[in-house]
């Protein structure tokens, strides 16, 4: 679990607000006011870059090539930054330092699998993506936005005991730029709305989730890469009031 402090916006700085949060020199603490302290795995203070924080979601991305299932989860409240960390704001209106999670790991994923079928340790493989918005008790689909709101979509078991949205739209990708145009057009398709922290809320819970198949060459008494037919996802989401 890691914790990361935003710096003071502009208008908190005209209106002469103070940080009331730091960072415990050497250690992964932070301290609110003069008495409350908490610790944490991994603390990113106010002076973090976006690919600081990256560097600890990218053992996700070679862990979900190897056929584990992988999530990387943001929490907080409304204006805290939690779009901005993910990402999942409309990616071309972002320097390429400025990149959240998200693009970096479509970016990421791609790289990863071309370097394997350049070693010759993967022979193909396949992507698919979902982009849903959980907004009160609704589900909704980010890729089909003019049917996404109304179709019927339920949350089941499936029979290998993954939890698996139905009626749902996957689309297939094929490269990079393919995930980023779904992650802008489906991040448009939000519900937004103004709050006291944030003039452009996410009033929702967004799940953006790239499905990954990968057929390996196994060798004889060596298995190199995950296996023939092996398959895994790789989730990211926000939640908390007013989610990114």
């Amino acid at each position: 679990v890691a914790v990361r402090v935003r710096p003071l916006l502009g208008s908190e700085k005209v209106e002469r607000c103070a940080e009331c949060v730091e960072q415990i020199p050497g250690e992964p603490q932070v301290r609110i006011g003069d008495s409350r302290s908490f610790t944490f795995d991994r603390v990113f203070d106010q002076r973090a870059a976006q690919p600081d924080v990256y560097c600890e979601a990218a053992p996700l991305v070679e862990a979900c090539l190897e056929g584990y299932n992988a999530t990387v989860l943001a929490y907080g409240q409304t204006g805290s930054g939690k779009t901005y960390t993910m990402g999942t704001a409309c990616s071309t209106v972002f320097a390429e330092e400025e990149l959240g999670i998200i693009p970096r790991v479509i970016q990421d994923v791609f790289e990863r699998l071309q370097q394997r079928r350049a070693a010759g340790t993967v022979k193909d493989h396949a992507l698919r993506v979902q982009f849903l918005e959980l907004y009160g008790e609704e589900i909704h689909d980010l890729l089909d936005p003019v049917n996404g709101r109304s179709k019927p979509m339920s949350i089941r078991e499936a029979p290998d005991g993954e939890m698996r949205v139905h009626g749902c739209s996957e689309e297939a990708v094929e490269s990079a730029d393919d995930l980023l145009q779904c992650l802008e057009r489906g991040a448009l398709a939000r519900t937004t709305a103004s709050t006291n922290m944030n003039a452009h809320s996410s009033r929702s819970h967004a799940i953006f989730t790239l499905l990954v198949d990968v057929v390996a060459i196994t060798r004889p008494a060596l298995a190199v890469g995950v296996g023939a037919g092996a398959s895994a996802e790789l989730g990211v989401a926000g939640a908390g009031a007013g989610t990114g």
